[in-house]
């Protein structure tokens, strides 16, 4: 309990930190807009501006305070205590000051964003326990907590609330609600009454029962059934709205599923069931793409549907024989294409099966590898965050976590056998899905087995050690016999990932992704190394090789997702980082189920657990930049879609006529039905034509040219290509964009030209020129 109430101390600060740093840039960006000065700095406005930096000051002097010398502020609040109703007149009065300056003033709009708002909203809410609760430990707590989201969240949702409807009485309602709001949850958290309710909602809760468990579990569908409430596009813009009605079902489902009988809600039932939602919320962000339309929703997501097609759909296409995928992948290309075992499925349903693989797989693999962590908040706050952490933070491969989940299946079983036939099949399917995989099922197997079996055997530490080398050999001999022909290419320098340059710059800041795959890999998961690193420390049963087999294992892997992330096509986020971060889950998950340390947890560590916690729920707060963005927002009118699929279909129809009609991209046209069958031709497909730009892969692209100059295609369907280098302009995958411009997008605009085009759905339409001048040099 001290270390809790030390770490909730010193989250504050930390806490106030981050958010300055924050709030910096938000200042520098309005100041960087050059604002109306003269209306800002008017008399009204330099008065708006002026007694709100005053509250600003005086709430972080108070939240200081506390921090350092608590004693100091409970005299201070003693000092200054008045009779109640002049300190109840204060906080109407401030409130007054806050809804004016954020509504109403000329500041309204130019206050700097959520940071700067919330620090704002979190020195208020100190100021008013002094004010109404100075005989209370002047500490930030719960009340504060909740005060806090409550001012910050108020003017931003009528804020929103003009912006949805233009109806006067609608946002000054809003305005006159949330005000009478927050003066009536201070009053509740600051009154005696708040006591009478607190009792009131107690005897409700235990006549409630095991119902309430149930009533909690369907407030966890809140952020699912709010979005088909609403719709799409006011789900996705609103965020503060739809921010404030998690908090509400939050706070319901904490209330009902506490056991404390003195506490409406715990910091178990708070963090678990705010878990949750987060969850769901991540969830129904994902299901705004399932829809109906028909072009990729990315760059490859068309074309993806085609090579999983390839795997039981082969009679969708017009083509004499078996299509053979460039992509040696069945474990991968069969687990997506198992949807087109069933004719006729629709586009959506085959989105919807990939959400399915995208979260179902990381379920079953959390709750496989946390099935013996106790007790049981600690089982579901560990299954939650290895959740959250997979699917929102660093989302990987299904084919990758299923390889994994048939060894966390069969961890805890104590048959040496059967743990090891999970690790060689895992190991043959992962081999089957990606050649690299099949080093993460071994040593998943060898730090199970040294951490949970090893220390149990008798003997010599070599004999003790036998078994685990069994148990390495098997899976590894079992992968690398489907893929040795692979690796013997990348020894022998004559595989394309040879011939791939590799960009170190993308390990730092860079505009591919903002700070580079190195220091993004090291923010989500330092604080768990960090934590690592003192439980390694603190706890007295792990030998030598125990230790040494966790550090080289991490390390190696880390060391070699940096470097696959530097090759040309990656670097965008961490799932090449994958073999590492799933081992570094293993080893908490086993380290909470059997080890622990000789002493309690740090205060310090309990503020690196919280901020685990809250990093993956970051980007569903209205403190993130694209809290209201979602794809769904960028596509094109249901006009817009119909007008370019008969432009498609009209142009495909009459080109198939006079010859070969070329489909590079959106592929997925022809899977599902979009555009009737005409003769298929297999080659030629953009992400393997990208890979072997990359490659620089002349002999590949010989024929190509010579097919371009023939003349071969009568109709060629891309997306649109470009001829503009990004070389010296610099932005996201520039190295990617100038592969494809040298080897593919310059030659064929060379001899072919748009006769369609379609920036809105990413579609072009290409024929042969009559007359190519200067494409000679395409043929040498």
């Amino acid at each position: 309990m001290e270390n809790t109430r030390k770490s909730s101390q010193y989250l504050i600060p930390i806490g106030l930190i981050f958010g300055f740093i924050f709030a910096y840039f938000e200042i520098a960006l309005v100041a960087a807009s050059q604002p109306r000065w003269e209306k800002l700095l008017s008399p009204i406005g330099a008065a708006a501006i002026g007694i709100y930096l005053l509250i600003l000051i005086m709430g972080l002097l108070c939240l200081t305070l506390g921090v350092w010398s608590a004693a100091a502020l409970n005299r201070l609040a003693r000092s200054l205590e008045t009779p109640i109703w002049l300190r109840r007149l204060i906080v109407i009065g401030l409130t007054l000051i806050v809804a004016w300056v954020y509504l109403y003033s000329s500041w309204q709009d130019a206050v700097p964003g959520p940071w700067v708002q919330l620090i704002f909203a979190t020195g208020f809410a100190q100021i008013v326990l002094l004010l109404l609760a100075p005989r209370r430990e002047q500490s930030f707590g719960w009340s504060e907590l909740s005060l806090t989201l409550a001012v910050f969240l108020y003017p931003r949702i009528v804020h929103e609330v003009r912006s949805l409807t233009s109806v006067p009485l609608a946002y000054r309602g809003a305005a006159a609600g949330g005000f009478v709001f927050i003066l009536t949850l201070a009053l509740v958290l600051y009154h005696p009454i708040g006591e009478w309710l607190k009792s009131k909602f107690l005897n409700l809760r235990e006549r409630l029962g095991r119902i309430g468990i149930w009533v909690a579990a369907s407030f966890w569908l809140t952020p699912l059934l709010y979005r088909y409430l609403v719709g799409a596009e006011i789900y996705i813009l609103y965020a503060n709205i739809r921010f404030a009605v998690l908090l509400g079902a939050l706070w319901i489902a904490a209330y009902l599923t506490c056991s404390e009988s003195d506490r409406l809600v715990s910091w178990e039932t708070l963090g678990l069931n705010f878990g949750v939602l987060i969850l769901v919320s991540a969830i129904t962000g994902s299901l705004l793409l399932v829809i109906d339309y028909p072009f990729s929703l990315s760059w490859s997501e068309g074309n993806r549907f085609y090579d999983y097609s390839l795997v039981f759909g082969q009679a969708l296409y017009n083509y004499s024989g078996p299509i053979l995928n460039p992509y040696s992948s069945p474990g991968r290309y069969g687990l997506w294409g198992a949807l087109f075992l069933f004719s006729g499925l629709p586009i959506q349903l085959h989105r919807l099966w990939n959400i399915v693989l995208q979260v179902a797989p990381v379920l079953l693999f959390a709750g496989a590898i946390t099935r013996q962590v106790k007790p049981v908040a600690l089982r579901y706050g560990t299954f939650l965050w290895i959740a959250l952490f997979l699917i929102i933070l660093a989302p990987l491969h299904p084919p990758f976590i299923l390889a994994s989940l048939l060894v966390a299946a069969f961890a805890f079983h104590e048959s040496l056998v059967k743990r090891g036939l999970s690790l060689i099949l895992a190991s043959i399917y992962a081999s089957f899905s990606r050649f690299t995989w099949i080093f993460a099922p071994v040593a998943l197997g060898l730090l199970i087995d040294l951490l949970l079996y090893y220390p149990k055997r008798q003997g010599t530490w070599i004999r003790r050690l036998f078994p685990t080398i069994v148990l390495v050999v098997l899976p590894l001999v079992a992968g690398l016999l489907p893929t040795l022909k692979v690796y013997l290419s990348v020894v022998q320098g004559v595989s394309m990932a040879n011939s791939q340059p590799l960009l170190w710059y993308r390990l730092l800041p860079n505009s591919t992704l903002g700070p580079g795959v190195l220091f993004l890999a090291l923010w989500i998961t330092g604080p768990v190394l960090i934590l690592l690193a003192w439980w390694m420390s603190h706890v007295r049963e792990l030998e030598w090789i125990q230790k040494m087999a966790i550090m080289v294992v991490l390390t190696g892997f880390f060391n070699v997702g940096l470097i696959i992330s530097t090759k040309i096509g990656g670097g965008g986020d961490l799932h090449n980082l994958d073999m590492y971060l799933i081992t570094l889950i293993l080893i908490v998950a086993l380290a909470l189920s059997r080890y622990h340390p000789q002493t309690g947890w740090p205060f310090w560590a309990v503020d690196l657990v919280t901020l685990l916690l809250l990093t993956p729920a970051y980007p569903f707060t209205p403190l993130s930049s694209n809290a209201a963005y979602n794809p769904w927002l960028d596509l094109p009118k249901n006009a817009t879609i119909t007008k370019t699929l008969s432009a498609i279909h009209t142009e495909v129809k009459d080109a198939a006529k006079m010859g070969d009609v070329l489909f590079m991209d959106e592929r997925q046209l022809l899977t599902f039905g979009y555009i009737p069958a005409v003769p298929f031709i297999p080659e030629y497909e953009k992400k393997y034509m990208m890979d072997q730009a990359m490659g620089n892969n002349g002999l590949y692209f010989k024929d190509y040219y010579k097919d371009l100059a023939n003349n071969r295609f009568t109709l060629i369907v891309t997306e649109p290509l470009r001829s503009k280098l990004r070389s010296e302009m610099g932005g996201a995958f520039s190295e990617e964009n100038d592969a494809w411009v040298t080897w593919v997008s310059n030659p064929t605009l060379c001899f072919y030209e748009p006769v369609y085009l379609s920036r809105e759905t990413d579609v072009e339409l290409l024929v042969p020129r009559e007359n190519p001048v200067g494409c000679e040099e395409y043929l040498k």
